[in-house]
């Protein structure tokens, strides 16, 4: 790796390691969520009430130095409440913009399937362009970016579904469970005095983050490995258990993703290996299921086959 790579890859290590002292038994949601950074992209992150998602984002954000702010979803939350609003001031008599939570580097949304639809669009523009418009006056976010959404279960009273269109802009899924029995006794252990993300240092700045995104960007990534991201999404179009297969969108996201997972284990290169690592991150929640013979099939099988039928040159 040259010297900008090596550096950026001590650093996202860093950054690993301080998450992990908070959050026990998660490693593959600590680095899903990492990556995704790397990548310039968003989480959803899923997972039962209690299990840490809250402080997942907390932990990021105090490692990197990073604004932080939260959106709690409510069924009466409303756009404005989100992206901000004009604010008339008697004193020049001028109407004046304020912010909303979205300008964060790193914004939790919880529970953003309790907000409604109209207030979930409200989310789309900043998804995707890094920028709200409010009165027909664009305001950029800052940078970088990351929205980091905790979605509850369906079946959940009161929540609403999140539309094909919003979904395909989270770059990846990660997942949540219950810690072990092990791990549950050590997270109970590491706060009977106080909770360690209260203490939690950073160990790296907003100018390392912006730096290392660049230097994922400037990662080789050869252009059969690129075909091969075509040929797993083109499968998942066609497996008989989809309805709606993944988006030009969730190709490019599966690019950068595997740049990021091969920067993240010290290589200057991306490889089929790392495109199969982050697939089912990348794909699962961008596979709607139809209605035909195979429709209850989970979407990690799917993905599963999918990457068994792809062929690797």
């Amino acid at each position: 790796m040259d010297e900008k790579a090596q550096g950026s890859y001590e650093t996202m290590a860093r950054v690993l390691a301080n998450i992990r002292r908070v959050m026990v038994g998660a490693d593959e949601a600590v680095e899903s969520v990492v990556t995704a950074l790397l990548a310039q992209g968003h989480v959803l992150v899923e997972g039962a009430p209690g299990v840490g998602k809250t402080v997942l984002a907390k932990s990021l954000a105090r490692s990197i130095d990073a604004t932080f702010s939260r959106v709690q979803c409510t069924a009466d939350l409303l756009p404005a409440d989100i992206t901000g609003t004009n604010v008339f001031d008697p004193r020049d008599r001028e109407f004046h913009f304020r912010p909303g939570p979205i300008f964060s580097h790193v914004v939790l949304v919880d529970e953003i399937n309790r907000s409604t639809p109209r207030t979930q669009s409200a989310f789309l523009e900043s998804l995707d362009e890094h920028q709200v418009t409010v009165d027909g006056v664009s305001h950029r976010v800052p940078d970088p970016f990351m929205v980091v959404a905790t979605l509850n279960p369906g079946q959940h009273i009161g929540t609403f579904p999140l539309p094909e269109t919003e979904l395909d802009r989270f770059t990846l899924t990660a997942r949540l469970d219950y810690p072990s029995e092990a791990d549950e006794a050590e997270v109970a252990l590491r706060q009977l005095v106080s909770h360690p993300v209260d203490t939690l240092e950073s160990v790296a700045g907003i100018e390392d983050i912006r730096n290392a995104q660049e230097a994922v960007k400037a990662l080789y990534i050869d252009r059969k490995v690129v075909t091969y991201v075509a040929s797993v999404v083109g499968a998942a179009r066609r497996h008989p258990a989809v309805g709606l297969g993944p988006s030009t969108r969730a190709t490019m996201a599966m690019v950068n993703l595997a740049r990021a997972h091969a920067l993240m284990e010290a290589r200057d290169f991306a490889t089929p290996d790392d495109v199969r690592a982050v697939a089912h991150a990348a794909l699962a929640h961008r596979v709607s299921q139809g209605s035909g013979e195979h429709s209850a099939q989970a979407t990690s099988d799917v993905v599963e086959e999918v990457l068994r039928q792809a062929p690797v040159d």
